[in-house]
Parts: C-alpha cells; structure tokens; sequence
C-alpha cells in the first residue's frame, strides 16, 4: 500500500513540475490541485517523509501563491513570475526522482534550494519595485 502512494506522489510532481516547468503562469491552478491531490493520498499513507512532503509544499505553495497574487498587481512582471514557477517545476521535478528511488533524503537539499532561492528572488523583486 505505501510503495502505492510513494509511486502516485513522485508521479504527481514530475507531471506538475514538467507542466509548470514549460509554462507557468499556465499551470498555476494545476500546481496548487496537485498540492491538494497529494495532501489526500498521504493522509492514508502514515509514510513520515510523504507527510512532511505534504505539510511543507502545502504550506510553501500558498506562500508562493500569496505572494504572487498581490505582488501582480504591482510592477512585478510577468516573466520574473513565470522564472519563480519554472524553477519549483524544476525543483518538483527532482523531488519527484528523488522520492521514486526511495532516496527521501535527498529531497531535504531539494527543499532547502527550493525555499531559499524563493526568498531571495521575493527580496530581490521587493527591492526592484522599492518596497
């Protein structure tokens, strides 16, 4: 039953990654359901590292999708958003591998380049618009 989850939740973020990865702003809606579809298969896994998966991009992404909500409405542009939700696609992407070979661990570098490239891409945008 868990190598059914464990598979269901590498196969979710490759395909959400390669989508976002390719085009963005697109894929926005996919990337938050994708979020929710995962949040739903591990509750029934008790697998720990998929449920600290879960907690942590639920949480991320809606920090993410904050972020970009409001700061869309300011002088941020479209391509500077379309490079933020490329580089998670990229980043879904190799948490996906990593989490299809088993190799759990490793997604932790992959959780922390995630979320450290992020705050520094909203630092540099907030400088660039002079908040």
């Amino acid at each position: 039953m868990e190598n059914k989850h464990v598979d269901k939740v590498s196969e979710i973020l490759k395909e959400v990654g390669k989508l976002v990865e390719q085009s963005p702003e697109e894929n926005t809606v996919k990337l938050r359901q994708s979020i929710k579809d995962i949040q739903t298969l591990t509750q029934e896994s008790g697998n720990k590292h998929l449920i600290f998966l879960s907690y942590f991009l639920g949480v991320f992404i809606e920090d993410v999708w904050s972020n970009i909500a409001m700061d869309a409405s300011y002088k941020i542009s479209d391509e500077d958003i379309g490079n933020i939700l490329s580089y998670i696609g990229t980043n879904f992407i190799r948490i996906g591998e990593n989490i299809e070979r088993r190799e759990y661990y490793k997604c932790y570098n992959d959780y922390i380049n995630l979320l450290h490239k992020y705050l520094d891409d909203i630092k540099r945008l907030k400088a660039k618009v002079g908040e």
